[in-house]
């Protein structure tokens, strides 16, 4: 059976990876808790999240920390 985790919990069990989550609760854009479905890594996460579309599921997908290089860039 899975288990809720706390995305504290989550974070700490899961780290630098994709996961995804299923009956997610959130306060607007903040994840509180969620019940992990599966964990990715950065090259698999866009292939299995896409067969779920697929298939008809409704899954959040989050990454537990940022990606390394990505971030805001200002060009002017």
């Amino acid at each position: 059976m899975l288990e809720r985790l706390t995305w504290e919990e989550i974070v700490k069990k899961y780290p630098e990876r994709w996961v995804v989550l299923d009956d997610v609760k959130n306060d607007g854009a903040t994840i509180i808790s969620g019940v992990v479905v599966n964990v990715c890594s950065d090259e698999d996460i866009d292939s299995y999240f896409f067969d779920t579309v697929k298939s008809g599921k409704r899954y959040t997908k989050r990454r537990t920390s940022e990606m390394r290089g990505m971030g805001t860039y200002d060009i002017r």
